[in-house]
């Protein structure tokens, strides 16, 4: 079975993207994945400024990367500047 990984992201902070950051990778952790990661960033709850939401998904994606976590594609607009 090939087998991938979504995340619906919450956060409107660094801090608060690498937590999230951090207990995806826990949950992904038993799997061995096919396709790269997904992070869908689609609402902005806490009405966070674009490059505060673009810094938090930066941070979200080099804890990933830290670990070898290949994310493939980020959902965001139109919340985000350009990455």
């Amino acid at each position: 079975m090939l087998l991938g990984a979504y995340h619906y992201a919450k956060f409107a902070t660094v801090a608060e993207a690498k937590a999230e950051a951090a207990y995806f990778l826990n949950s992904i952790s038993f799997f061995c994945l096919n396709y790269p990661a997904v992070l869908y960033l689609k609402e902005n709850k806490k009405s966070a400024s674009k490059k505060t939401l673009t810094d938090a998904a930066i941070a979200f994606w080099k804890l990933l990367k830290m670990q070898d976590t290949q994310l493939c594609y980020i959902q965001a607009n139109p919340f985000l500047k350009i990455i």
